[in-house]
């Protein structure tokens, strides 16, 4: 229901702001994580304002895999990386159709590795800016986003022993 995902969203905001102030550590319970099941999971729980925004989104799962996380964190991770696309799309098509906007979630595998990459057709992360993309609370769009979603997602990442890379063009 809309109330359980704005609840869901709520605790995912505040999980990140807790991480990311370095209060919170993720030593969480750990377990195989399915790529396919976390992607749908995050997708399916994300509370997107209408149908037009879910439909920017989609999935492609080319290789299943598994990793070792925290499946509710590692959702929540990918749910903040939602949230920085739509932004981004908004700040790209402000004033056009949102149908123009598109996110791709894409799981697949290069050799023994787990790959998930996440892109859209916003507006991007200005040259100037992105060697600071590894900075705590860091946004390129300063009054549209809090610059949460990338740092919380770096440090699940790191803790399951893989890392994050930032292409912007």
């Amino acid at each position: 229901s809309q109330i359980h995902r704005q609840i869901r969203n709520v605790h995912s905001k505040l999980d990140t702001h807790v991480t990311n102030a370095g209060i919170l550590h993720l030593a969480s319970p750990q377990s195989k994580v399915s790529a396919y099941e976390v992607i749908h999971e995050a997708v399916g729980a994300y509370p997107f304002l209408n149908a037009e925004q879910r439909m920017q989104v989609q999935v492609v799962i080319e290789t299943d895999f598994e990793f070792i996380s925290s499946f509710v964190r590692f959702s929540q991770g990918l749910s903040n990386l939602i949230t920085n696309s739509l932004t981004a799309i908004d700040l790209r098509f402000a004033g056009h159709s949102r149908n123009e906007g598109c996110i791709q979630i894409h799981a697949s595998t290069s050799g023994s590795d787990g790959l998930i990459r996440i892109s859209d057709n916003g507006v991007g992360i200005p040259a100037a800016l992105q060697n600071l993309v590894d900075e705590s609370v860091f946004t390129a769009h300063r009054g549209a986003a809090l610059g949460l979603g990338l740092t919380y997602m770096e440090r699940l990442v790191a803790f399951a022993g893989g890392q994050v890379s930032v292409e912007s063009i």
